[in-house]
C-alpha cells in the first residue's frame, strides 16, 4: 500500500496541476502549524521570556516542541538544512546531527513571522552581553576591543 501511495504522489508531481495542488496542501499545513506555534493561546517556548523560562530554554526543548507541534515544519527544515549524506550517517549511528542546523533556522523563521517569538534571540543576546562580548567587535574575522568613548 505504501509503495502504491508513493507512486500516485510521484505521478501527481509530474502533472502541473497535481504538483500545484500538493504544494498548496503543504503550504496550508505549514500555515496551520506555524500559526499554532505563534499563538498566545498555547504559547510556544519561544514566546516565554521570563527569567525562569529562559534559564530552561535549550535547543533540545525547542527541537522537541517543533517535532510535536510542527512535524511538517521540522521535516522540511531537516530536508533543507541537513545533507542526505549526513542524514544517512545519522541513521547508521555514525554521526549526530547538530540541533543548531534545525533550531537556528526555525527560530529565525518564527521570529520573522511573529515579533513575540524572541526567546532564543534574547537568551543568546544575554549570554553574549553578560559573557563579556558586548565590548568586542568583529572586523574581517578578527576580534578587536571596541573603545568606550
Amino acid at each position: 500500500m505504501k509503495e502504491e501511495f508513493s507512486e500516485v504522489v510521484t505521478a501527481l508531481m509530474k502533472i502541473p496541476q497535481g504538483k500545484e495542488n500538493i504544494e498548496k496542501q503543504i503550504a496550508s499545513r505549514l500555515e496551520i502549524e506555524l500559526s499554532d506555534l505563534c499563538s498566545d493561546r498555547h504559547p510556544s517556548v519561544l514566546r516565554k521570556t521570563g527569567s525562569k523560562e529562559l534559564s530552561k530554554l535549550t535547543m533540545e526543548s525547542i527541537n522537541d516542541e517543533l517535532k510535536i507541534r510542527s512535524p511538517l515544519t521540522h521535516r522540511l527544515l531537516r530536508a533543507m538544512c541537513i545533507t542526505r549524506k549526513t542524514r544517512q550517517s545519522h541513521q547508521r549511528g555514525e554521526r549526530e546531527i547538530p540541533l543548531s542546523k534545525i533550531v537556528s533556522p526555525a527560530c529565525v523563521i518564527l521570529h520573522a513571522r511573529s515579533k513575540n517569538m524572541l526567546a532564543w534571540s534574547l537568551k543568546n543576546s544575554l549570554a553574549l552581553q553578560y559573557g563579556g562580548c558586548s565590548n568586542m567587535v568583529s572586523v574581517g574575522g578578527e576580534s578587536t576591543e571596541r573603545s568606550e568613548t
